[in-house]
């Protein structure tokens, strides 16, 4: 374990605090209000799930040598939260570089006395924001999927109550609308 490992797992409260205030204001205002504010789980499900799987993320990242399983789940975790949000896709996976910027501010002056250690740190972020992107991207198509399905399965339903769909098959030339 890194010196840098050390004095950020003694300051464990302060960076987690402090980067969910930095993902937290990410939102508008009156919703980060509320989810600085409301500490109830049920009330609060975005908060409890941004608490709990930073802690994760904050353990994996100070932890270990590499990124393993449970880090992967706390990223898909809060991806697949902000990715039916409003967000841009650049603020839905933001979340993961803020650790960035919460270690360097807990760090103040003291950053270039461990420039090594945070050169290694940073590249551990920059892994974990990749593969947030991916997480990203998956979600994304997966609900563009569901929102094709279900507007196909709309479009039946009208065309079936229209009693439209015995005429498109009747006029079907079965060469599927393409013309030779």
């Amino acid at each position: 374990m890194s010196a840098l490992s050390a004095w950020l797992k003694e300051r464990r409260v302060s960076v987690l605090d402090r980067w969910l205030d930095l993902v937290i204001a990410t939102y508008p205002p009156e919703s980060a209000a509320f989810l600085r504010g409301e500490k109830d789980r049920f009330r609060n499900p975005i908060g409890a799930t941004l608490s709990r799987e930073l802690g994760v993320l904050f353990d994996a990242l100070v932890g270990g040598d590499s990124i393993g399983d449970e880090a992967c789940h706390a990223v898909a975790a809060v991806v697949r939260m902000r990715a039916v949000q409003q967000l841009t896709p650049a603020a839905a996976v933001s979340f993961v570089p803020l650790f960035k910027r919460a270690v360097s501010e807990e760090l103040g002056g003291e950053g270039a006395q461990r420039a090594t250690d945070l050169l290694a740190l940073f590249a551990r972020v920059d892994e974990l924001t990749l593969q947030a992107v991916n997480e990203l991207v998956e979600c994304r198509e997966q609900v563009f999927r569901l929102r094709a399905r279900e507007a196909r399965s709309e479009v039946y339903s009208l065309l079936r109550r229209a009693r439209l769909l015995e005429v498109v098959a009747a006029e079907d030339d079965g060469k599927g609308g393409r013309e030779e």
